[in-house]
């Protein structure tokens, strides 16, 4: 059985969690961004990318989902990822709920504080 290490990159706006993620990225790491989340949310409802809709969409699916909303619609993502990579890293994951969520799915998965 596959071993899949998992690293969740956490840290305040203009951090370097980008850094963190392009150093893991050209030492084999599969990122995906949690920021992705939104615009991938937007595009399946038919909105545009701007400011006001990706504010309106995180605030509706935390409002349906909880705190965790984001990291249970990045899981398929990371499930998808796992058939070709066994280094994953998360990046810009911000909420307890979201560690909490993961670690029971992903068992392995460690935070990167920047």
């Amino acid at each position: 059985m596959k071993s899949t290490l998992y690293i969740a990159i956490v840290g305040l706006p203009g951090s370097g969690k980008t850094k963190a993620s392009d150093f893991l990225r050209e030492h084999g790491f599969t990122i995906l961004r949690f920021g992705d989340q939104t615009d991938i949310g937007l595009r399946e409802s038919g909105l545009a990318i701007n400011e006001t809709n990706e504010r309106k969409y995180r605030e509706n699916i935390r409002k349906e989902l909880g705190m965790a909303a984001m990291a249970i619609k990045i899981e398929p993502r990371i499930k998808e990822a796992e058939v070709a990579s066994d280094r994953i890293a998360l990046d810009g994951m911000r909420s307890w709920e979201e560690y909490i969520y993961l670690k029971e799915k992903f068992p392995g998965l460690s935070v990167l504080s920047i």
